[in-house]
């Protein structure tokens, strides 16, 4: 039940992101937010691949799968959180976070992911889900999207801020329903470990979003 209420939502916010995305917003953010989308998904990937072979013990062909689970942004998610924050940024960054995120990861249903969670395994994958996470956000984000977007001319802030606000959100989790139902070897592990990267995205990137947005200063503005 999860698994196709899931994916019926990713198609209905995907069909509204589109119809509320401006032409406009396209022409000033298409091609950085497409090569994130593609070039720093796959970027993003491989580097928390690597740490899900050292902080989890996973396999290579595993921990690959555990990178493409985890390796996307959410548009959802990051801009409820950059409305919640008063956060008005510029219309380049803005249009390339949401195009970028529109893309590769529309929004799904948490809260009945949640049903799919046992706490005590839950709890055996703290460490390595907090290696994994750490790893994307600190490590695998920033150098795909500073890899991605050097050829467009982004300055240093715009670029730090992008690496900044790559939120996961629900379709992790609905992504590692995939190899759950299939009966991968370790799925029960990387569906835990999709879990915990998304719950520490949320909370350690979503909440200091409104502070990043003070330390660098693009074109932003914070409403009241």
């Amino acid at each position: 039940m999860s698994f196709w209420v899931g994916n019926l939502a990713l198609a209905v916010i995907l069909l509204d992101g589109g119809l509320r995305t401006a032409f406009a917003t396209f022409r000033s953010g298409l091609k950085p937010a497409s090569v994130l989308a593609s070039a720093g998904v796959a970027i993003s990937a491989g580097i928390t691949a690597l740490a899900g072979v050292v902080f989890a013990g996973l396999d290579i062909w595993t921990a690959l799968l555990l990178g493409a689970v985890v390796g996307s942004t959410d548009a959802a998610a990051v801009f409820a959180l950059l409305t919640r924050s008063g956060v008005t940024l510029n219309e380049r960054v803005a249009a390339t976070l949401e195009i970028e995120s529109g893309v590769n990861d529309p929004m799904a249903v948490f809260l009945l992911l949640g049903l799919l969670v046992t706490p005590t395994t839950m709890l055996e994958s703290v460490g390595p889900g907090l290696g994994v996470a750490a790893t994307l956000m600190f490590i695998a984000r920033p150098a795909a999207v500073w890899l991605c977007l050097l050829p467009f001319r982004f300055s240093a802030r715009e670029t730090w801020f992008i690496s900044r606000v790559g939120l996961r959100g629900a379709v992790p989790i609905v992504l590692a329903l995939f190899p759950l139902m299939a009966g991968t070897p370790q799925a029960g592990l990387l569906f835990n470990i999709a879990f915990m990267v998304v719950l520490a995205s949320l909370l350690i990137q979503g909440s200091t979003i409104g502070l990043v947005a003070h330390k660098l200063p693009i074109g932003i503005g914070l409403g009241s």
